[in-house]
This record gives structure tokens, sequence and C-alpha cells, in this order.
């Protein structure tokens, strides 16, 4: 269950009264809250109210803004740029330049590239 009111709390979710929003399932239910926008909160994600977008799926969250937040990333406002999979997800962020970010790597903005492979990193002159 999450704090919800009712007004935002619709099926396949329950509203039990209190502010309480309860989903559920014959298996384990994961729900991720973030803090996001109402205008952004979708695919994946529903807005249930107080600035909070959740979902069922597993999700990892790095602020970036709405121009470089792509798919597979969804954009849920306040900056907050996520990826969602039905497993655990893990990134690794590094500074980078957008003009090195590629590959396994993607450009989230502000001098940041993330991945979600393993990585190990150092650092090393362009020369």
């Amino acid at each position: 269950c999450t704090k919800s009111s009712s007004n935002f709390c619709s099926s396949p979710w329950t509203y039990l009264g209190n502010n309480q929003c309860c989903l559920t399932s014959d298996q384990q239910v994961w729900i991720t809250e973030v803090e996001g926008s109402s205008n952004f909160c979708n695919g994946d994600w529903t807005y249930l109210g107080n600035n909070k977008c959740v979902t069922t799926k597993k999700a990892s969250c790095t602020k970036s803004s709405s121009n470089f937040c792509s798919s597979p990333w969804t954009y849920l406002g306040n900056n907050q740029c996520c990826l969602t999979s039905d497993q655990q997800v893990w990134i690794t962020e590094v500074e980078g330049s957008s003009n090195f970010c590629n590959g396994d790597w993607t450009y989230l903005g502000n001098n940041k590239c993330v991945t979600t492979k393993k990585a190990s990193c150092t650092k090393s002159s362009s020369n």
C-alpha cells in the first residue's frame, strides 16, 4: 500500500480509506515510488497524487532533464528519469560528454553517462 487520496486511487488499485491506496496480487507486489508530475506519469507509471508516480515494475532513477531522458527511460518530471524492468535494474553513472557516451552508455545531460551494464572506470587522458 501507499499513501494516496481517493481522487487518484483507481483500478487496479483499491482505496481503503485513511489515505491508503493498495494493490493486491496472487504473487509478491513490488511498488516503486518516485517524485513526479501528473503530466509525465505514463507507461509503466501511475500518478497517485501528492507529486508521486508509482510502478509495480522494478526501477532505477537518476536526475536528468526532459531533453535527454528518452526511451527506454521515462521522464517523470521534477528532473526524474527512470528505467523500469521486470527484474532489478542497476545503473552506473559517470561523468562524461555527449560526444563519448555511446555503445552501452546513454547520455542523460549534465555531463552524465549511464549504463545498465557492469562497469569499472578509471581516469585517462584523451591524448
